[in-house]
C-alpha cells in the first residue's frame, strides 16, 4: 500500500511547497502539516484542506493508490529488479496450474458438458 502522507508530500514538493510555506498557505501551524506527511493513510476530510493549494483530485488521489495495489509498474517512478519479476512470473504460473486442474477436475465431473461446446 501507498504511504498516502507520503505521497501528499511528493505533491507538494512537486508544486513547490515546502512544509513552512504550505502551512502558511493553509493558516495552520507547521506541525500540522508534518503530522500529515507522516501518517500512513489520510482520510477525505484531512486532504479536502490541501485540494485548493495544491490541486489534487481526492478520487484520483485514491484512484492511482489503487492502481499501484495491482501492481502496476510505471517504469518512471521505479525499477523493478529481475528477481522481483521471476518471483511474480512464478506466482502466476502456480495460479494458472490450481485454475487447470481445477477445470480438470470440473470436467471429470460433466464430460458430456466438454462435448457440448
Amino acid at each position: 500500500m501507498i504511504h498516502q502522507g507520503k505521497k501528499l508530500r511528493e505533491i507538494a514538493n512537486a508544486k513547490g511547497y515546502d512544509i513552512q510555506r504550505l502551512a502558511d498557505k493553509l493558516d495552520v501551524h507547521r506541525v500540522t502539516v508534518e503530522t500529515d506527511f507522516k501518517k500512513e493513510k489520510l482520510t477525505r476530510r484531512i486532504l479536502v484542506k490541501y485540494v485548493p493549494v495544491l490541486g489534487i483530485d481526492l478520487e484520483e488521489f485514491f484512484t492511482t493508490e489503487s492502481k499501484a495495489e495491482r501492481r502496476t509498474v510505471n517504469l518512471n517512478d521505479s525499477v523493478v529488479s529481475q528477481a522481483e519479476v521471476i518471483e511474480i512470473q512464478k506466482q502466476l504460473i502456480e495460479e494458472q496450474r490450481k485454475r487447470l486442474a481445477l477445470m480438470e477436475y470440473m470436467v471429470s465431473f460433466f464430460p458430456k458438458a466438454v462435448q457440448m461446446r
